[in-house]
């Protein structure tokens, strides 16, 4: 944490007011016959002028109104009177966040203060804040009225897509911010929407009976298959007779016959 949110300033304003005046209200000889008792009425008194009691609270009060010197706990004070009654614990920085806040109301409605609405109340500075204004179908305008699959163009739906719309995209729930933004940052009038954005890296364990090692790159595996076939059934070639010498060869060696005798198989 920064200094200037734990150091408090202790050189444009006077720190101490404590002044002991046990010795002075009591007679003189209180002090050699009854030691004891003047010892335990100063350290009574500055107990009673420390910070968390009576007499530090009353000092306090010089400076319950300056940002670099109240306490946290006192600045809660500052914070219900001028920023909707928020806590400081809502805030990484409270003091930085309570410095900037009469900025960030001028501002308010703008993408500067949505930017930094998330930064101070949620430490968070990957939130996305666009317009869907400038992804509508203009007909008629020479950027916004082209038609076709890269330019991304929509028609006007009267919610998200319109002049009048802000789109959010945050890695945090809308119900976690969602009444913080309307009351510090979102314009009257204005359609709210948003969308949580989740980006993490995946990963993906597999797990196998044995273990499969990468191989070399070099060797080139090619799966080798075999492949056979058995007949089961006969096949006879049907072939004219034309009475010569070798019709007798031709019908008992079926498979020296070639195309030219016109066979038909059959199974």
């Amino acid at each position: 944490m920064a200094d200037f949110e734990t150091l408090r300033d202790y050189d444009r304003l006077a720190t101490n007011y404590k002044l002991s005046v046990v010795r002075k209200v009591l007679p003189e000889y209180f002090t050699t016959s009854y030691p004891n008792l003047v010892t335990f009425l100063e350290a009574y008194y500055d107990h009673l002028d420390s910070d968390e009691n009576f007499g530090g609270i009353i000092n306090e009060l010089l400076t319950i109104r300056d940002v670099e010197d109240v306490t946290l706990k006192r600045l809660d004070f500052v914070l219900d009177e001028i920023a909707l009654g928020v806590s400081h614990t809502q805030f990484t920085f409270p003091r930085e966040a309570l410095r900037n806040f009469g900025n960030f109301f001028r501002v308010k409605g703008s993408l500067y203060s949505g930017e930094g609405f998330f930064r101070a109340f949620f430490n968070e500075n990957t939130t996305q804040i666009t317009y869907p204004k400038k992804s509508l179908l203009t007909v008629g305008d020479p950027v916004q009225g082209k038609i076709g699959p890269e330019d991304a163009l929509v028609l006007q739906d009267g919610r998200i897509f319109q002049v009048f719309s802000v789109l959010i995209k945050s890695p945090l729930a809308l119900v976690d911010w969602e009444i913080l933004y309307r009351n510090f940052v979102h314009p009257a009038g204005f359609f709210l929407g948003a969308e949580v954005e989740i980006v993490a890296e995946g990963q993906v364990s597999i797990i196998t009976a044995e273990s499969i090692t990468d191989p070399d790159p070099r060797v080139k595996i090619i799966e080798a298959a075999s492949f056979s076939m058995t007949g089961d059934r006969e096949v006879s070639l049907i072939l004219p007779d034309d009475q010569d010498a070798d019709s007798a060869e031709q019908r008992y060696h079926p498979y020296r016959t070639t195309n030219f005798f016109g066979g038909r198989g059959v199974s």
